[in-house]
């Protein structure tokens, strides 16, 4: 079994925590359904809590703007798309001597559209998708749908104004009286991605658009121009809310929002820590972290030469991150009855086990992704076991030869620099419309977090 550090202690304050937080927890998975929204919840709570939002206007123009971040209880960024959003604490310590970040992502597996997507069948109005991330089609077949959409509508004066929408749909399965021929199928051949068209239940595309523009929060009216174009984006996610069964909350996005979750749960919870502490969400990790928005992103670097800006110094953001340390929150593969011809009993997860420390994540046996050495693993555990609370030591928890995962945030933030592991909930079906996590877990994470922003010990880059 993976190495664990769990004492009785930590299991009671974790019991006893624990109904505030999962209540809590699953109204933010119930809103934070697409990267957007995740991003507008994190905010949200983080103003309710005293932070305050950067405004780089302001920033570069009112002096009394400036000191107002400095005293502020916190301050927190997002990005033009709102797909990215960190919150800082200032600690005692210069910025110049690191920091501490807990990094998350806000993406998740999903279907989102096609730049044409509007097509007509014989039974109505289709929405013609591409797969987001790695999942089983099967999973979100014959379920409904909600389709979360932001669309760019062309208003007055040339300009475009954003118009949120939402819709049902579901994507019909084929009946059980087909020809024999069909249920002999192989898998992929039964359910190819390029068929998971949603249903919207509407004979045309003008009855469609005039339901959707009813069902608009505000904004001008979405037309077939503005739909099918690049101005137009929506996620499907299923349209079940998340659910508490017994110890387990069963729902859709725990990767990586209970992550995310936890790390914010965390900032909020501590005083001012001796390193300048903060929490990180970015997008697109689920398809590997390139381009705008995600971990190779400069998000995080402009954030640090801000702080440094801020505190009147000269470093950048590559001395800062020398001295940094970072808990990549995502999740990890936990052990379970579904997955047991595949995943190594002795290096997988376990719920119940408190928060997953991934010391090498990658596939087939190879740690193709992050790596953390054992003088790391020693620094880390140092600040963790400071804190009571329950964590388990894991790695590549897939047989080997047979498949895993890849990497995560993790990797891409290690090559800035900074001393970087992998921590979070375990969670089985992990890409699925279903996943679950086991609620102590999720208070075991939160706490994590909390040690690492309650870190006291310094940093040494070299031997």
């Amino acid at each position: 079994m993976a190495k664990c550090k769990t004492s009785q202690s930590a299991i009671n304050k974790s019991k006893r925590n624990l109904a505030k937080l999962v209540t809590d927890y699953v109204s933010y998975l119930n809103e934070a359904r697409t990267p957007s929204r995740a991003v507008g919840v994190t905010a949200r709570i983080l103003e309710a809590n005293g932070f305050l939002k950067f405004n780089a206007e302001k920033y570069g123009s009112d002096p009394s703007y400036v000191k107002s971040l400095l005293n502020a209880k916190g301050v927190y960024f997002v990005d033009r798309n709102k797909i990215n959003v960190a919150a800082v604490k200032f600690g005692k310590e210069n910025i110049s001597q690191g920091v501490n970040i807990a990094g998350a992502h806000v993406d998740f597996c999903t279907l989102t559209n096609k730049v044409n997507s509007i097509k007509g069948k014989v039974d109505g109005v289709y929405l013609d998708t591409r797969p987001y991330g790695g999942f089983y089609p099967h999973q979100w077949m014959d379920r409904p749908l909600t389709i979360i959409g932001e669309t760019l509508v062309k208003a007055k004066e040339s300009k475009r104004e954003l118009v949120e929408w939402s819709m049902p749909g579901h994507i019909p399965e084929p009946s059980i009286h087909n020809p024999k021929g069909y249920s002999e199928k192989s898998y992929k051949e039964a359910f190819q991605l390029e068929e998971l068209d949603i249903f919207t239940g509407y004979k045309d595309a003008k009855s469609f658009l005039k339901a959707l523009n009813e069902a608009r929060k505000c904004g001008p009216v979405v037309k077939r121009a503005d739909f099918d174009s690049g101005f137009n984006q929506f996620h499907a996610v299923p349209a079940e809310p998340t659910q508490l069964i017994g110890d387990y909350v069963v729902g859709y996005g725990h990767d990586d929002r209970s992550c995310m979750f936890s790390a914010l749960r965390a900032i909020l919870a501590i005083a001012q820590p001796k390193y300048t502490s903060l929490i990180l969400g970015v997008a697109r990790e689920e398809i590997g972290s390139a381009g705008v928005g995600g971990a190779r992103d400069v998000f995080l670097d402009n954030i640090i030469n801000i702080l440094c800006d801020l505190q009147g110094l000269k470093d950048r953001a590559s001395n800062v991150y020398t001295k940094s340390v970072m808990l990549s929150a995502d999740v990890d593969i936990a052990f379970s009855p579904q997955n047991m011809g595949v995943n190594d009993k002795e290096n997988c997860a376990q719920f119940g086990k408190g928060a997953s420390l991934v010391i090498a994540n990658g596939s087939s046996g190879n740690p193709t992704g992050n790596v953390v050495m054992p003088n790391d693993l020693y620094f880390i555990e140092q600040f963790l076991n400071k804190r009571d609370l329950a964590y388990q030591v894991t790695a590549l928890p897939s047989k080997v030869g047979i498949g895993g995962g890849g990497g995560t945030i993790a990797e891409y933030y290690s090559e800035r620099g900074i001393l970087t592991a992998d921590i979070g909930v375990p969670v089985a079906n992990m890409h699925g419309t279903l996943s679950r996590i086991f609620s102590p877990d999720l208070d075991s994470t939160v706490e994590a977090f909390i040690a690492l922003f309650q870190r006291e010990e310094k940093r040494i880059l070299w031997g």
